[in-house]
């Protein structure tokens, strides 16, 4: 994926996933576009802390509890297709 690719689909990837914190009551998150195992583009939105307002940015570290079980059947279902 081009720069200019990554350039083009941000603003629709942002207002996205601005509407889906809102609609889920979601107060942050990161997210990070990967291909080929380089990230090509990562960002924050909304709160880590919402007590002490502290920013969400990419380098935060965040619980995934139970869904560690979702990216090990993805990796197993990933691993059998190759």
């Amino acid at each position: 994926m081009s720069e200019r690719m990554i350039d083009a689909v941000l603003p629709k990837l942002t207002a996205r996933i601005h509407q889906v914190m809102a609609q889920q009551g979601v107060p942050g998150v990161a997210v990070g576009l990967i291909e080929d195992q380089q990230v090509l583009w990562s960002g924050g939105f909304g709160h880590a802390d919402v007590d002490s307002g502290r920013a969400m940015d990419a380098d935060a570290i965040c619980g995934v509890a139970s869904i560690t079980k979702t990216f090990t059947a993805t990796a197993i279902t990933q691993l059998r297709d190759q």
